[in-house]
């Protein structure tokens, strides 16, 4: 007579996957940024607009930087929320046909967009001049090569003190090419090159039907809401700025 097999004990029932708990999670934090986001522009913008002596406050979206700002705060959410896999802190090591490779994974990719950051000139590595950790010219306040007579640098070839906000181009070129220059012709007059350039940023951001004025300096700044009288008056700037050299 055969003994009966064994009964195998009942598996517990699987719960769901931790992704698609994530993903459950994470889609509720999204409208919950939507939400908000809608709440705090609603604010914002009956806060910033004149109320009338009766009636009601007519609601509709902010403009210029401030509707420019919670647009991209629903944007980066959406983006997150549809599925997209964001990696932070680790570095890519390579790229394949069909994949992003990190120092710690690899991340399947149906179209790659690389964005480097900005570094020096690979030719700077055949020179004597000092470098930032960057690889650019290393600078001080007064755009002179640290430990070089006579040496002077302007713009995106060089790393200078500021702060973060600090742009290495443009009209910020312009003002350390100016010092650059004066103390240059100071040193080779055997004085004293004392002149520190001026931290200023204006910049029109152009998208081609208006234009937005955003400057800032170390006592503040401002940006202007978008005006087609920025557009012209940015073609007009940049067609004069460039009439010297050509």
């Amino acid at each position: 007579m055969s003994r009966p097999a064994p009964s195998r004990p009942l598996r517990p029932q699987r719960p769901a996957t931790l992704v698609g708990d994530l993903r459950g999670a994470l889609r509720l934090s999204v409208e919950g940024v939507h939400g908000v986001t809608r709440i705090a522009e609603g604010l914002h913008g009956n806060i910033l607009r004149l109320a009338p002596p009766l009636g009601q406050v007519q609601e509709r979206p902010t403009r210029g930087i401030t509707g420019l700002v919670y647009r991209a705060v629903r944007g980066g959410a959406s983006v997150v929320g549809g599925g997209v896999e964001v990696v932070l802190g680790c570095k890519p090591t390579r790229f394949e046909a069909d994949a992003v490779v990190f120092e710690d994974r690899r991340v399947a990719s149906d179209l790659t967009l690389f964005m480097p950051g900005l570094t020096g000139a690979a030719w700077l590595d055949a020179t004597p001049l000092p470098r930032s950790p960057g690889g650019f010219v290393q600078g001080d306040a007064r755009c002179r090569v640290a430990g070089l007579d006579a040496t002077y640098v302007a713009g995106d070839g060089g790393s200078f003190p500021g702060p973060d906000w600090m742009p290495k181009q443009a009209h910020q070129a312009d003002l350390q090419a100016e010092v650059a220059a004066r103390n240059l012709l100071r040193e080779l007059r055997g004085e004293r090159p004392e002149e520190t350039f001026r931290v200023e940023l204006v910049c029109i951001i152009d998208t081609l039907e208006r234009g937005l004025l955003v400057t800032r300096h170390e006592g503040g700044g401002r940006a202007l809401p978008p005006l087609r009288a920025m557009h012209w008056a940015k073609a007009l700037f940049e067609k004069r700025y460039l009439r010297r050299y050509r």
